[in-house]
């Protein structure tokens, strides 16, 4: 996914924790299209200005359950995208994530979709970011 994203140019923050609060902020208020797993990595899109874009991939079991992250980008004009992700059933998967509720475990992102889904984002005319 990095290899990917990083082939269109998009900047790979690998550890949004260690960002602080206002360089969190002011990342998502310049981003015109931001790429993430759906979760704590997206608590800032409200920073977002209108008419900017979200890609997020979640489980596929969770995208028929209401996420606040969407709403709150709803909610300030961003337009957002939520792709299927497959949850992993690899055991190294689950205990590198931490947990073995299903929702903890490993996410697999179809390539092809993630990359249909930023190539319809940048034919918009949407800057990487």
């Amino acid at each position: 996914m990095k290899d990917l994203l990083s082939q269109y140019g998009f900047t790979i923050v690998d550890e949004m924790s260690q960002l602080t609060l206002q360089q969190k902020v002011d990342l998502f208020a310049k981003s015109k299209l931001v790429v993430s797993s759906t979760g704590a990595n997206l608590t800032h899109c409200h920073a977002m200005q209108p008419n900017t874009k979200v890609i997020d991939f979640n489980h596929a079991f969770e995208l028929t359950e209401e996420c606040g992250w969407n709403n709150i980008g709803t909610s300030v004009g961003v337009d957002w995208t939520s792709i299927p992700a497959h949850t992993s059933n690899e055991e190294n998967d689950r205990s590198k994530a931490g947990g073995v509720k299903m929702k903890n475990r490993g996410l697999i992102v179809d390539i092809d979709l993630l990359r249909q889904a930023v190539e319809d984002a940048l034919s918009e005319g949407t800057e990487r970011s």
